[in-house]
């Protein structure tokens, strides 16, 4: 299984957020947010509950949309070209996105039809394999753990092989293996030329997957620079 960036974009930037605000109601989640993401890196977002870190993620996905701001993926205005976007993009949420009452191979079939992935099956299974989740391919999604609908809800968003892999909290209910399959998953996409976007609560491992860091608290950045030139104990401080 291949990821590759989108070689016929224009720009060299995976990702931009230009002056991106988000409010629901009289809260402003997202507060004229700006970064951005070059191709082959590994960004990792962090900050408090309630900093922002989820609902920046779903707007950079298409699933909401900002009050004002512009979102760029891979040279491409997300809200002019939200179809072309959502196929070079993944994406992975506190929620499974899956058929409860389908199988786990069956909502793979399906995912895939919808991306017109080809050769579907050589797909499936390669992701079957990779997330050690084979065992369960006849068994419905409602009678799995949390842990193995997590497995299956990561091989889900890469069933199209996305160039633009969003994650939040992603190894939420994640055993210790599951952890260290999604780690290398994630290492492989990087060093594949795509890029990955991941918020974590778990500082210290989120540090040493990131090449790059991005820091939210109340919607503002507060930090947007490489992992190099950031230490766990100022990222804790910048937290609070």
């Amino acid at each position: 299984m291949g990821f590759s960036a989108n070689k016929d974009s224009i720009s060299d930037k995976a990702l931009k957020a230009l002056d991106v605000s988000r409010t629901f109601g009289r809260t402003k989640a997202l507060n004229k947010v700006n970064f951005e993401a070059k191709w082959g890196i590994k960004l990792g977002i962090f900050g408090p509950n309630g900093a922002g870190k989820s609902t920046l993620l779903k707007v950079l996905a298409g699933i909401s949309t900002p009050n004002d701001g512009k979102i760029e993926i891979a040279g491409m205005d997300l809200k002019e070209s939200r179809a072309r976007s959502n196929r070079i993009t993944g994406y992975v949420g506190h929620q499974p996105m899956l058929f409860q009452n389908l199988t786990v191979i069956e909502n793979l079939i399906f995912f895939a039809k919808m991306y017109g992935v080809p050769n579907i099956f050589t797909q499936i299974e390669s992701l079957l394999d990779q997330f050690k989740i084979g065992d369960f391919r006849n068994q419905r999604v409602s009678t799995l753990s949390n842990g193995m609908q997590k497995r299956v809800t990561i091989a889900r968003s890469l069933i199209h092989s996305p160039s633009i892999l969003l994650l939040d909290e992603p190894e939420t209910g994640l055993d210790k293996n599951g952890i260290e399959i999604l780690d290398q998953v994630i290492d492989n996409i990087a060093n594949s030329g795509s890029v990955v976007l991941m918020s974590t609560h778990d500082l210290t491992r989120g540090l040493e997957l990131s090449n790059d860091v991005l820091v939210i608290n109340n919607g503002d950045v507060v930090f947007n620079d490489s992992a190099n030139t950031i230490t766990d104990l100022r990222l804790r401080e910048l937290l609070v």
